[in-house]
């Protein structure tokens, strides 16, 4: 196979090495070291041409036949020789790639800026990456772009989310590296915990994109909008909507017009286009008692109507603030880290303490029990990753009435949502009811759009 580039490396230490192995094998190598021992190693590569002299000296550096398209890699340990060297491949020989490491990247003489890497900068941004599970390569795109990868935690909102609930904009995830082999991404795609993925996009963006996506930050409401919207309240019940916005992360709070929720002339993806407009984080809906259609099972009511077309986060408060013990009700495994992911961050913004209740009902099988009792455990994982420990309750009975009566004992209860929950006589839907009758102030988490 005829070799597509021309590759010289000056350096035969372990970075050289380290070349030879990642360098495309239909590339034509030539290696350059004093040392006949250092070059001896790598005679078992075919595509290397090996070198034994001083890399400084045009007559020795002429020996690889450098031209103006080939790429030369100075990795030794000798700056004035990486020097040299680069700036006789520039000026003698036209060499266009020149990519030199100096260990004092300050005097980088006849060598361009974007010709040198700063050796140590790049071995402590690596080792902070280590640590912040985040890598990001900035200037992409004439600087107007930028790649990240990151590590989802198992605290992440994301982990179970496909990538087309995400639904980017100026921003894409171009690649999914999962035990070591790489997914195409496309928009069925579940994220799953320790996935490592290529974000590219606006760097602005990309900012609260990575920190919603890796997990294990304070974020409420922002991964949804920025803002606390309502629509119509009483004066008690803004006192408690200010209280929200003074300890979390929401810019303020305002107030929606009546008409552009108003279910007889709004479609549903009207007054999410307009959640989106407003960027409502989290929708507060005044509390009210359940129809008695409702209630049978023969209809949605209108606040749960809107509180499936909002698509964020809804909040009914009732009076119970300051919130210091929040109780998190999760009946299934799929969907307990997106709602454990939000109760555990206002857990830490409201300096509150955290627990966790799962409800086995009368109807449920041996499977379901079980599935239901190590839900908890799954919860107390994703808190302990946030430094929080939760108290665990697994109780039997009705869901609906078993979430009420403890709830009480509570000053905020926190549970998911589903769109495509069904209410009917038989199987009621559990958040429809809850959200006409809680003890305590309620918050309701998508469970299937946790991003718009």
């Amino acid at each position: 196979m005829e070799a597509q580039r021309q590759a010289i490396i000056v350096g035969a230490g372990k970075i050289g090495k380290q070349l030879v192995e990642v360098l495309p094998q239909n590339w034509s190598i030539s290696l350059i070291d004093h040392s006949e021992e250092k070059l001896l190693s790598f005679e078992e590569y075919p595509n290397v041409q090996t070198i034994c002299g001083d890399a400084s000296s045009r007559l020795v550096l002429q020996k690889a036949d450098p031209k103006s398209t080939s790429a030369i890699f100075l990795t030794a340990l000798d700056d004035e020789l990486n020097k040299e060297c680069g700036r006789i491949a520039k000026e003698f020989f036209h060499v266009e790639e020149v990519v030199c490491i100096l260990q004092n990247p300050t005097e980088k003489g006849d060598l361009d800026e974007n010709d040198v890497i700063d050796i140590s900068k790049i071995l402590a941004l690596h080792m902070s990456n280590q640590v912040a599970a985040t890598f990001k390569g900035v200037g992409i795109g004439l600087g107007k772009g930028e790649i990240r990868q990151i590590t989802i935690l198992s605290s992440s909102a994301a982990v179970g989310m496909p990538l087309k609930e995400l639904k980017p904009q100026s921003w894409l995830v171009a690649a999914i590296y999962r035990e070591q082999k790489l997914i195409v991404p496309h928009g069925d795609n579940i994220l799953k915990a320790k996935d490592r993925i290529l974000l590219v996009g606006d760097p602005e963006i990309l900012d609260s994109e990575e920190q919603f996506i890796r997990g294990g930050r304070i974020l409420f409401p922002t991964q949804y909008g920025s803002n606390i919207g309502y629509i119509e309240l009483e004066e008690q019940e803004k006192k408690e909507v200010n209280w929200f916005v003074e300890n979390t992360l929401a810019s303020q709070s305002v107030q929606l017009k009546a008409q552009d929720f108003d279910l007889s002339s709004k479609k549903d993806t009207q007054i999410t286009q307009t959640v989106n407009t407003e960027k409502v984080g989290c929708l507060v809906l005044k509390p009210s008692p359940i129809p008695w259609a409702s209630r049978v099972g023969l209809t949605r009511s209108k606040q749960n109507q809107l509180l499936l077309a909002s698509r964020v986060p809804v909040f009914v408060p009732r009076g119970s603030i300051p919130f210091k013990k929040i109780l998190l009700a999760v009946g299934t495994q799929e969907h307990a880290t997106t709602v454990a992911a939000i109760a555990v961050d206002l857990c830490r913004q409201f300096e509150a303490t955290l627990t966790s209740l799962s409800v086995i009902t009368p109807h449920s099988d041996e499977k379901e029990a079980d599935d239901i009792e190590k839900i908890p455990k799954q919860i107390s994982q994703i808190a302990r990753s946030n430094g929080i420990e939760i108290e665990r309750i697994v109780d039997k009975g009705n869901p609906i009435h078993k979430i009420r009566e403890h709830a009480a004992q509570y000053d905020l209860l926190i549970l998911g949502y589903s769109r495509s929950s069904r209410n009917t006589i038989f199987k009621p839907d559990i958040s429809m009811h809850l959200l006409h009758d809680t003890p305590c102030s309620t918050l309701f988490v998508p469970w299937d759009a946790a991003r718009r």
